[in-house]
């Protein structure tokens, strides 16, 4: 099924999710390294790539829940949906939490780094459930997916010409 929330046939969720998915465990790297250094300026950056993931997660969302609104109800889709969502939720709150740890930007996580390290494990784990559930509406039930036959705008516009060869 096509995605809803799209821009010239192409989905917007998955073009969105990238940006926290890389965001977020290179703030749990820099938080490391602020341990490991000594240097408050890597705890500074952690704080940074969570506030800014967090942001682009809320962001990637929203296209994600226009997607799981047209998903037919009481099916097996519909539950992969579900908990995609809510492990997407909870790793949202999960690294919010983890940005609050380490207010004012700069300073040594609040509470030390076990706390720290403990939300952000906890954080990293959802992050990857959320992605196994995602995969599984992609590669299993077919969302946002064209499916061969279904044409889009996109695709009709670049249909190459006769006697050309496609790329």
């Amino acid at each position: 099924m096509r995605s809803r929330a799209h821009i010239l046939g192409h989905p917007l969720h998955p073009m969105l999710v990238v940006f926290p998915l890389a965001l977020l465990p290179v703030g749990v790297l820099f938080d490391a390294l602020g341990f490991w250094t000594g240097d408050t300026f890597w705890h500074a950056a952690a704080f940074w790539m969570f506030t800014l993931g967090v942001v682009g997660a809320i962001l990637a969302s929203i296209p994600g829940l226009v997607d799981y609104a047209f998903i037919v109800r009481n099916t097996s889709a519909e539950r992969t949906g579900t908990l995609h969502m809510i492990f997407g939720f909870l790793t949202i709150a999960v690294f919010a939490i983890a940005a609050g740890l380490h207010w004012p930007p700069g300073n040594v996580p609040f509470g030390g780094g076990l706390l720290a390290a403990i939300v952000e494990g906890v954080g990293i784990l959802l992050l990857v459930a959320q992605g196994w559930w995602g995969g599984e509406l992609v590669y299993r039930h077919r969302r946002g997916v064209t499916e061969r036959g279904e044409e889009t705008e996109a695709g009709r516009a670049g249909r190459p010409a006769r006697g050309e060869r496609p790329l």
